[in-house]
């Protein structure tokens, strides 16, 4: 399923997996709502249904991206809505239980520019499902896959966010022949703060750190091991510092084609899922995003 702005990078991944998955593809877009005073002008003036135009129009631009015959085993529906474009998004995702929405990045790539835009950003906000945007290319394959994931709360959404992140992350891997990094960013307590405010020595604060670090070791080996990746290749990246600058870096530097993250904000506010950390990151990369969401989120759009 995808909102408006598709080309044919996010239609053919979005068909593949549907093929994969023997699942049923909806391809949706959102137009401009007309003032009703127009739309009861060119009904009456014209005996024009805009809707049914559209409509039609945009089966043909279908029909024209991809081979029906190709994929006739596919159960595919195409509609067309109007309004707000993430609204209508997730209120087509509400009324047909849809699991995943593709869709194609909107912003620019360049030193000043974003490739997420606004419709992107409200869906990886509010929507109640995964998200996967698409960076525009004509790349076939991920081949190195991130998987980011937090083991530092103790909080139950934060713990399902993570096997999310990692059936995921793992399946697709899998399906795209690609390599699985796995990473978790962790940070040293007392490190800034200064001995005489702390009354601790050097060299207790570097036995906090130390201990910190192992413990952060400990459960994020946990976390693997249970998720019980032996038989798969992965690489696992447990790296000291904010993740809101991690991330990205690792991103930059492993040429991570395609990036998994949960969204969590503590806000406690329905629909302001995307917390700082998240914000920053994907403020800053250049790769296809999927995004995920704690099983507890309600979206604060009606269908």
């Amino acid at each position: 399923m995808q909102g408006k702005g598709h080309t044919r990078t996010a239609l053919n991944r979005a068909l593949s997996l549907a093929e994969r998955n023997r699942g049923h593809l909806k391809i949706i877009d959102v137009f401009e709502v007309l003032p009703e005073k127009l739309r009861r002008k060119f009904r009456t003036k014209y005996s024009l249904n805009i809707r049914r135009i559209a409509q039609t129009e945009f089966e043909e631009r279908i029909k024209k991206l991809i081979s029906m015959r190709k994929y006739k085993s596919l159960r595919i529906q195409t509609r067309v809505l109007f309004g707000t474009p993430f609204i209508e998004i997730i209120r087509e995702v509400l009324r047909g239980n849809h699991d995943l929405v593709v869709t194609e990045a909107e912003g620019k790539v360049g030193l000043r520019d974003r490739l997420f835009g606004t419709t992107n950003m409200h869906l990886m906000r509010k929507c109640p499902c995964p998200v996967w945007v698409i960076k525009p290319g004509r790349r076939k394959r991920y081949s190195n896959i991130l998987a980011a994931v937090d083991v530092s709360s103790s909080q139950r959404e934060q713990g399902q966010l993570n096997i999310k992140i990692l059936e995921l992350s793992s399946s697709l891997a899998k399906s795209e022949r690609g390599k699985l990094n796995i990473l978790h960013c962790w940070k040293g307590p007392l490190e800034r703060t200064s001995r005489r405010y702390s009354g601790l020595s050097r060299k207790e604060i570097s036995e906090i750190v130390s201990e910190t670090h192992r413990t952060h070791e400990t459960l994020f080996n946990d976390l693997i091991e249970k998720f019980d990746l032996k038989e798969k290749e992965y690489h696992s990246h447990l790296l000291k510092g904010d993740p809101g600058e991690l991330i990205p870096e690792l991103v930059k530097k492993k040429k991570m084609d395609l990036v998994v993250m949960g969204t969590v904000s503590r806000t406690g506010i329905a629909g302001l899922l995307i917390g700082n950390t998240a914000e920053r990151v994907l403020n800053q990369i250049n790769s296809s995003v999927l995004t995920v969401k704690p099983d507890e989120f309600k979206t604060p759009i009606k269908a």
